[in-house]
């Protein structure tokens, strides 16, 4: 038997559908299971009931509910582009037996293969080609997004800056994709039926990579990063990692200002590349103890290892995804009657990635929302000034222009973090711990 004969699937079992049902099923439990393991388990203060009138106006509250209610529609429009795209393109690619035949100028009939081109180029041409494809669909919406930001005062990027920061991810992206492609073909062709396994290692290899390099590598191509001098907030970053009982590693400011009014901070890096980055705009619009309330959240990340505990979640996922994507993918090449060993192969694989990839967000927006609140707690442990946090909380609900309360499905669905609400309550609860003389102070 060919190499060729081993990867085209047999055309009885289960139907498209079955298969389409039982792969989504496994990354959702995937996600369900991982959750399951690697929840956090530590005992977190309650969430005091609180009211978003005491905190917000209602001039505000219908404000944000103005901005963001749209600008979810818009991010969620973006997000099925993305899935959709490469979707349609496996589901209309030229049938071996009828619709090829009148494209022979493109693809071969039988392989698959793309302008007389098989292997490593044609892979390559299909992960670039849907991927740009993909990009360019998100991107009225994504734009459309940024100028509304504009309008609410929210971001203060050009246009023309806005358009070349997408042209620089987009290419990146495709570059990205291209080489995934070419790998993922590679393996097909070698090692057939296991491709996904040693795929997915190759996967968690690179994404550990990734988190090393990115902090120096990729972020600075969008933004300028400089070492906070010895000074107050250098000594009080130290000053909290020592508390913390975390390495804080070198501390940047980024210039945050030239694109937006947010405000954030976060730990990035592993290794010797580990940091802690805060925005211009949280140094100059924030108190100092607004401030120690933001990077001691992030040391919450770093005294929990979070990041990694986030790639292990990565890493059991994908390498379940993978195998229910193998599953997809040669249901979709039998259906199209393609090689899946070819570059039409691919694209059935891509648009199965991106499938298992919506799927399994809810799951990962739920681990992350249980991370942040423990942050959330380590924070309020470390620092012992709930009325800061109540502040800061309210302060960036409404430099960010966020709803306090946001509706519960889009929580649930979307979430990445807890509701302000939720942050100010729990908050609330451990001020009136520590008035009621139920939490000693730290030394």
């Amino acid at each position: 038997m060919t190499r060729a004969e081993q990867n085209r699937p047999a055309r009885s079992g289960p139907s498209a559908l079955q298969n389409t049902a039982a792969a989504l099923a496994i990354v959702l439990v995937a996600g369900l299971v991982a959750d399951l393991v690697l929840w956090p388990r530590d005992q977190l203060p309650p969430i005091a009931e609180v009211n978003q009138h005491a905190y917000f106006t209602q001039a505000f509250i219908d404000r944000a509910q103005s901005f963001r209610g749209l600008q979810s529609w818009l991010g969620l429009a973006a997000s099925l582009a993305l899935v959709l795209v490469p979707l349609a393109v496996a589901l209309l690619w030229p049938h071996s037996g009828r619709e090829a035949g009148r494209l022979s100028r493109w693809t071969d009939r039988r392989t698959g293969v793309l302008f007389g081109r098989g292997g490593a180029a044609g892979d390559a041409m299909v992960g670039a080609g849907i991927a740009g494809l993909a990009l360019l669909a998100a991107m009225p919406f994504q734009f459309a997004g940024f100028m509304r930001a504009r309008d609410f005062g929210l971001s203060v990027q050009s246009v023309p800056g806005w358009l070349w920061d997408w042209l620089l991810s987009t290419l990146l992206t495709i570059v990205a994709l291209a080489l995934l492609a070419v790998l993922a073909g590679f393996l097909i062709r070698k090692v057939a039926r296991v491709w996904w396994l040693v795929f997915g290692i190759c996967l968690i290899a690179l994404a550990i990579v990734f988190q090393a390099l990115a902090p120096v590598v990729i972020e600075p191509l969008f933004a300028d990063f400089t070492k906070a001098p010895q000074g107050a907030l250098r000594s009080d970053v130290e000053s909290l990692a020592k508390k913390s009982g975390v390495q804080a590693g070198e501390v940047f400011v980024v210039d945050a200002a030239n694109r937006t009014t947010g405000a954030n901070a976060y730990v990035t890096g592993l290794g010797s590349t580990k940091r802690v980055v805060i925005y211009d705009t949280l140094l100059k619009d924030f108190s100092p103890v607004e401030r120690r309330q933001v990077v001691a959240h992030e040391f919450g990340h770093a005294h929990h290892h979070d990041l990694v505990v986030g790639l292990m979640w990565f890493a059991f996922v994908a390498l379940i995804a993978l195998f229910a994507i193998d599953m997809l993918a040669r249901s979709l090449a039998e259906r199209r009657g393609v090689d899946f060993a070819s570059p039409a192969g691919l694209a059935m694989v891509l648009a199965a990635a991106m499938l298992a990839i919506a799927i399994s967000q809810p799951a990962a927006n739920a681990w992350s929302r249980a991370v942040e609140a423990r942050a959330d707690a380590f924070a309020l442990r470390v620092t012992q000034q709930p009325s800061a946090a109540i502040s800061l909380e309210r302060r960036l609900t409404i430099q960010n222009i966020s709803r306090p309360q946001p509706p519960a499905v889009r929580q649930f669905l979307f979430g990445t973090h807890p509701t302000t609400m939720q942050r100010i309550g729990m908050a609330v609860t451990v001020q009136r711990e520590l008035a009621a003389g139920r939490i000693e102070p730290l030394p």
